[in-house]
C-alpha cells in the first residue's frame, strides 16, 4: 500500500446529509461543488467507505463524505544568488503537484528568507505573491533567533561552512518541521534552493510510500572530481562502487544517509525527527544528525533515483541549465 493510499483511507470530512426525498438540487447544496467534479464524494458508514454510485439517492439519511486532499508543505531555507534562485523557483512552479493516481495536492510554501542580496529577496516575494496568500509564507531568517549570518562562502572550488552557519540552517529546518506539525501538513518536502527539479519528482517520492525519502542528484564536490550522490550507505558518507552503480538505475533504495531534497511524512515528524545537533556526534552537517536520529527512532531512510535534479553547485553549472531545461521540459521563472 502506497503512502498516499494510506493517507486517503484516513482523511475524510463530512460535507452534509442527503435524504431520500430530496431532489438533486438539495444534493448539490449538501455536496458543494460535487456537480462540477472537482472533488470525490463517498457515502456509507465511516467504517465502510465505498465509491459513489448512481443509485445512492435511494439511500435515506446517508452521510456524504468528501475525500480530503493530501496537504503538502514545500519548504526551503534560502541564502542564494539571484540567477540560481530564479532557476530553482522556475522549476518549483512547474512541479506536478499530484499523487500517482492523479489526485491533486493541497500545496503550501514556506521559505526562510536568509538572503543578503536584495534581488534574491525580490524573487522570493514575487514567487510568493504569484502563488497567493495564505498558500505561501515567507519568514525572515533574522527573526528566527538562529544566530548571526557568518561562516558561509560559495565559490567555484566549493561551498565552505563553519559550525555557526550549519547550526543556523539546522535551526531553520527545525522551524520548518514545527510549522508542518502545527499546521497539520501530511508531509513536508524540504528542498535546497540550488536544485532544479524535474516536474514529476514529487509523484515518484509519494508513490514510494516511504516516510523519509530523498531524490538522488549528483555533484562534483570539487572541480574535476567524479560526481557523487547526495545519499550514502553508512557512517559519515561511506559508499562502494556497487552502491553507486545501483543509484544510477531508476529505482527506490534503502540508504544510510540522505539530504537536500527530502520528503518527510507527518508520521515521521510526529515520531520526533529533528535536525538538532547531537552533542556526542562530531559528523559535519545537519543532515547527518537528522539521519542518525531518524534511524534511532526506528525509521528507515530511502532514496529515489527516477528524477535526479540538476545541482547548480557552482556558478559555472548555470551553463548546463538551458540544455537541461529542454531535456526535462522545465520552464524558466519568466
Amino acid at each position: 500500500m502506497t503512502w498516499d493510499h494510506r493517507f486517503r483511507m484516513m482523511r475524510w470530512e463530512c460535507v452534509g446529509k442527503v435524504r431520500h426525498h430530496g431532489p438533486q438540487t438539495q444534493l448539490a447544496q449538501a455536496c458543494g461543488d460535487w456537480w462540477q467534479g472537482r472533488d470525490r464524494y463517498y457515502i456509507g458508514d465511516w467504517r465502510e467507505l465505498r465509491p459513489r454510485q448512481s443509485s445512492f439517492m435511494t439511500v435515506p439519511n446517508t452521510r456524504v463524505l468528501r475525500e480530503a486532499r493530501m496537504r503538502l508543505l514545500v519548504a526551503s531555507p534560502i541564502h542564494q544568488q539571484p540567477a540560481v534562485l530564479e532557476a530553482f523557483l522556475g522549476a518549483l512552479a512547474a512541479i506536478e503537484y499530484r499523487t500517482p493516481d492523479g489526485a491533486s495536492l493541497s500545496v503550501e510554501y514556506l521559505f526562510v528568507d536568509d538572503n543578503t542580496d536584495p534581488r534574491s529577496k525580490v524573487l522570493i516575494h514575487r514567487f510568493s505573491q504569484g502563488v497567493g496568500s495564505p498558500r505561501a509564507l515567507v519568514l525572515a531568517g533574522t527573526d528566527l533567533g538562529a544566530g548571526e549570518q557568518s561562516g558561509y562562502a560559495r565559490t567555484e572550488g566549493g561551498h565552505f561552512w563553519d559550525r555557526g552557519a550549519i547550526g543556523r540552517v539546522a535551526a531553520f529546518r527545525e522551524r520548518i518541521l514545527r510549522h508542518a506539525r502545527d499546521s497539520g501538513a501530511d508531509a513536508v518536502f524540504l528542498v535546497d534552493s540550488d536544485l532544479v527539479l524535474q516536474p514529476q519528482t514529487l509523484v515518484y517520492l509519494i508513490k514510494s510510500g516511504k516516510d523519509i525519502i530523498s531524490e538522488v542528484f549528483w555533484t562534483a564536490w570539487t572541480p574535476g572530481a567524479v560526481e557523487m550522490p547526495n545519499v550514502w550507505e553508512v557512517d559519515h558518507s561511506g559508499l562502494d562502487s556497487a552502491f553507486l552503480a545501483g543509484l544510477r538505475r531508476p529505482g527506490v533504495y534503502r540508504v544510510g544517509g540522505l539530504g537536500a531534497c527530502t520528503l518527510i511524512s507527518r508520521a515521521a515528524i510526529l515520531a520526533g525527527v529533528s535536525y538538532k545537533s547531537l552533542y556526542n556526534l562530531s559528523w559535519w552537517g545537519e543532515d547527518r544528525h537528522f539521519c542518525v536520529r531518524a534511524v534511532a527512532l526506528g525509521l528507515d531512510l530511502w532514496a529515489d533515483s527516477h528524477c535526479p535534479p540538476l545541482h547548480l553547485y557552482r556558478n559555472s553549472d548555470l551553463q548546463r541549465l538551458p540544455e537541461w531545461r529542454r531535456a526535462h521540459f522545465v520552464p524558466s521563472l519568466e
